[in-house]
């Protein structure tokens, strides 16, 4: 029950935790009212409480959160400590930046990991890029994989003893409804979408020097800049950011993807690729420490950028 908290307590959402654990939203509802019972605390607000039906953390759930998170290290270092030698696996815990691809998704990449290497045990994290950097350089993470723009490697500064490893670059692709006439064209020039409503994620991104991800505004000033008109947008909360793939499979409006092929899992939706003249590309990164298992990381890198080829 503990892991589920912190599930909530990493994504803001009990449906993203649902995806992650996986189990069904309202056994992640339960659990968490189980821990705060046993506590006699509420450690997360409610979406019913928040008009933008967001989750966050209550005084007494900043408190006790990172108290669960070490019980968690320890039980986590305990059991490792016991089961390696009999089990033969190795536990890679790798961190993930929010939002960084639908959470369906990374059930996907589990199981595609467990397939090319069956010894190495995947754990998953979700925080933003400051928080992954600082838990490396902790050593609570292994390794952490990010998406972004463009690195630019003379301003960007790597924290700590960490390496980085170009994975791929992913070019956008324009998620539609199968319904949708955009869908028969196969592919799609930017000024044909000036009509269409951009489900976007609110909220501020991350801020690294020498990183630039894409946000709802670094998307409007493109469109402005480079492709001649300014878009419509509707913003979702990152809390519930999952809710557009629903409102683009229902025709409510397009998103820009950077999910690659071999990950895409949802039913209902067209991914039409960018004329060449307008096609931008997200790269992906993983960083990862000098330890103990840096050959099962690289190896696990080698999976990641062949799943972006």
């Amino acid at each position: 029950m503990i892991t589920t908290v912190l599930a909530v307590a990493r994504t803001k959402s009990f449906s993203a935790a649902s995806f992650l654990i996986p189990c069904a939203q309202s056994s992640v509802s339960r659990r968490v009212e189980a821990v705060e019972s046993e506590l006699n605390v509420r450690i997360f607000t409610r979406p019913s409480e928040s008009p933008d039906r967001s989750v966050r953390l209550t005084p007494a759930g900043e408190r006790v959160v990172p108290i669960l998170e070490r019980i968690v290290d320890c039980y986590r270092d305990l059991y490792s400590a016991a089961g390696e030698a009999s089990s033969g696996l190795t536990p890679l815990r790798l961190g993930i930046l929010r939002n960084m691809l639908p959470p369906m998704v990374f059930s996907i990449i589990k199981a595609a990991s467990y397939e090319a290497n069956p010894n190495l045990s995947l754990e998953l994290y979700f925080n933003t890029m400051e928080q992954l950097f600082t838990d490396m350089n902790s050593r609570r993470l292994d390794a952490a994989m990010f998406s972004c723009l463009s690195l630019d490697d003379e301003e960007f500064r790597m924290p700590g003893a960490l390496h980085l490893r170009l994975l791929g670059r992913v070019p956008v692709s324009i998620g539609v409804s199968e319904r949708s006439p955009l869908a028969a064209r196969g592919m799609v020039r930017m000024e044909d979408l000036k009509d269409e409503t951009f489900l976007l994620q609110s909220g501020k991104m991350d801020r690294i020097p020498g990183i630039q991800f894409t946000g709802a505004d670094e998307f409007k000033q493109r469109c402005e800049s480079k492709y001649g008109f300014t878009p419509r947008i509707k913003l979702i909360t990152e809390h519930m950011l999952e809710i557009r793939y629903q409102l683009a499979k229902n025709g409510q409006g397009v998103f820009p993807s950077f999910t690659p092929p071999a990950w895409r899992s949802m039913p209902g939706l067209a991914y039409l690729p960018v004329a060449p003249e307008d096609v931008h590309y997200m790269e992906y990164y993983l960083v990862f420490q000098s330890n103990d298992n840096e050959k099962e990381i690289r190896r696990f890198g080698d999976f990641l950028s062949h799943a972006l080829e």
